[in-house]
């Protein structure tokens, strides 16, 4: 890490702050948040207030009390479908399908 990073890492750090910045990906701007995690600095996208819509302008759904039996059975096949994150599992198929498609 250069010396610059390491210098903001360090003052981000003591004051326990969260930088906020801007960035051009995929030929938009975007507001971005940076973080301290461990020892380096971790990116994330945020949305604008323009992309942010409230519960009232989405509506709410009117979805029915969740029978007990149904529930104890979802719980269960949550339970046997969880497990750690693992990035590299998942793959952009958009992406490879692309480059198939040119190759």
């Amino acid at each position: 890490m250069s010396q610059a990073f390491a210098v903001i890492r360090e003052a981000m750090k003591k004051k326990g702050m969260v930088a906020i910045g801007r960035l051009v990906m995929s030929t938009r701007e975007r507001v971005c948040a940076i973080e301290i995690e461990e020892d380096g600095l971790v990116l994330t996208t945020l949305r604008t207030a323009e992309e942010v819509r409230t519960l009232d302008e989405i509506g709410h759904s009117d979805l029915p009390k969740p029978d007990s039996q149904m529930l104890d059975i979802a719980e269960k096949i949550v339970a046997q479908q969880s497990g750690e994150f693992d990035a590299s599992e998942f793959n952009d198929r958009y992406e490879d399908a692309l480059r198939d498609l040119i190759e």
